[in-house]
């Protein structure tokens, strides 16, 4: 079994779980924000939708409507992913010459 050595800096262990805790707090404290942002627009989808049915369309429009909702989303997801890959290649190593321009990325219609 191991010793413990007899003198431990008290004030190291208290500064190294100090910052632990403030990470995981600020970590804690993004989630919440983020899913406080979700929740309100959630909220404000539903009252858009609840206002766009009200106008009673009819099928033909609502069937539009969907079409065009869903090609927002889409759009929406694309450049969600994009972002993430644009950090992505920021964080490779700096020695690689790779650009957004050298990849060939199919066209989207």
């Amino acid at each position: 079994m191991k010793q413990i050595p007899p003198i431990i800096d008290i004030t190291i262990i208290t500064n190294m779980i100090n910052n632990l805790i403030h990470k995981d707090q600020y970590q804690l404290s993004l989630e919440l924000n983020r899913r406080k942002t979700m929740l309100r627009l959630d909220a404000e989808e539903h009252k858009l939708v609840d206002h766009f049915y009200k106008l009673k369309p009819r099928q033909k429009e609502i069937n539009s409507s969907k079409l065009i909702w869903k090609a927002i989303y889409d759009q929406q997801a694309i450049l969600h992913e994009i972002a993430i890959f644009k950090k992505w290649l920021q964080l490779q190593k700096p020695a690689s010459s790779c650009t957004l321009q050298d990849i060939q990325l199919p066209n989207i219609n």
